[in-house]
């Protein structure tokens, strides 16, 4: 659930950047709520595509599960050569720093330039 709302918002986060480009090659300085308005807009001369998203979003929960299901095996491994598990926490850890990086570009991409400090620290820290 947590990897969906993660990719949800990774999409929203997209669609608002498109927004927001859209409204700035019209000459506009938009507001965070301006360029959630202007989505819509955006979608309905084609910058946003739903089954581009959908694909998208699906494929990448499909991917992520996969992940987690894989490190979940490789901890029961773990579990029966009676030594500490390691997988799931690195992988869902690594895939959840990956959205949250990928949110904040998004949101600088889309104007929001007060999370750039963010999106170092998430950089150096991520590795």
């Amino acid at each position: 659930m947590v990897f969906t709302a993660l990719v949800f918002l990774d999409c929203f986060t997209r669609w608002m950047s498109l927004s927001y480009k859209r409204l700035q090659s019209m000459g506009q300085t938009p507001s965070v709520m301006q360029i959630i308005g202007g989505i819509e807009a955006a979608r309905a001369e084609g910058l946003i595509s739903s089954e581009v998203m959908k694909h998208r979003f699906v494929g990448k929960v499909i991917v992520y599960i996969l992940c987690v299901l894989a490190a979940v095996l490789v901890d029961l491994a773990m579990i029966t050569l009676h030594q500490p598990v390691w997988a799931v926490p690195l992988v869902a850890g690594y895939l959840v720093i990956t959205e949250l990086l990928s949110i904040c570009e998004n949101l600088n991409d889309a104007g929001i330039e007060a999370v750039q400090g963010l999106v170092n620290v998430i950089k150096k820290r991520r590795g």
